[in-house]
């Protein structure tokens, strides 16, 4: 089998460092990833797994384009948003903080139902940073 053969075979998945050997995980199996000094902690449906690298080095291999940098040191996969508000993305009931520029990056992309329009008829977010919404 062709090295590109084997690359496309796998293109859906990662395999990650675990006790005994490296565990494939389905890129859509993966929640978010949370960087902690020099490791990075990624959380999956089915566990957690330590990684002895940078956050940003995580995001480029996974290269996906449902994976969103939420912060400094928090990746989140879009696929499992259940909800947001002005400063945090809940991925279940787990609470990721956000910057406010990836904050508004993804509030531009979101599919929101808004509550009010702007005088020019565009549509203006009316989020309040005290409540959640469910997207």
């Amino acid at each position: 089998m062709k090295s590109s053969s084997l690359e496309s075979l796998f293109q859906d998945s990662v395999f990650l460092p675990g006790k005994h050997g490296h565990t494939k995980v389905a890129k859509a199996d993966i929640l978010y990833a949370v960087a902690n000094g020099a490791y990075v902690q990624v959380v999956t449906k089915t566990g957690n797994f330590s990684v002895s690298t940078h956050l940003a080095l995580v995001a480029q291999q996974l290269d996906d384009p449902f994976f969103f940098r939420a912060s400094r040191s928090h990746l989140v996969n879009l696929l499992h948003l259940s909800s947001v508000n002005k400063t945090k993305l809940y991925i279940g009931t787990a609470e990721i903080p956000a910057s406010q520029a990836a904050m508004n990056q993804l509030l531009e992309a979101l599919p929101i139902i808004r509550t009010k329009l702007a005088k020019n008829g565009s549509s203006e977010s009316d989020l309040v940073s005290s409540e959640k919404y469910d997207t």
